[in-house]
């Protein structure tokens, strides 16, 4: 079972990019999830490989994740 939900900041370690949960993780296969994203920054959305993707630091998250990141007008989106 997956720990990300929708609004959480996450990074793609193997390719350093920040990312935009926008969906519940979809089994593909029996151990393999993807998480649907949008490439913060860039009007991209994704699937990422959950073993590839990490929550950003708490601190990092949006404030109603219990951060403190206020996001810019347009966010996550590059508008």
């Amino acid at each position: 079972m997956s720990t990300f939900q929708v609004g959480h900041r996450v990074r793609n370690i193997t390719v350093n990019q920040d990312g935009f949960v926008v969906g519940q993780t979809q089994a593909v296969g029996l151990h393999l999830e993807k998480l649907p994203v949008i490439i913060e920054g860039s009007t991209r959305q994704e699937l990422w490989d959950t073993k590839n993707v990490e929550l950003k630091p708490k601190k990092e998250q949006l404030v109603k994740m219990g951060g403190k990141f206020k996001p810019p007008k347009g966010f996550p989106l590059n508008i």
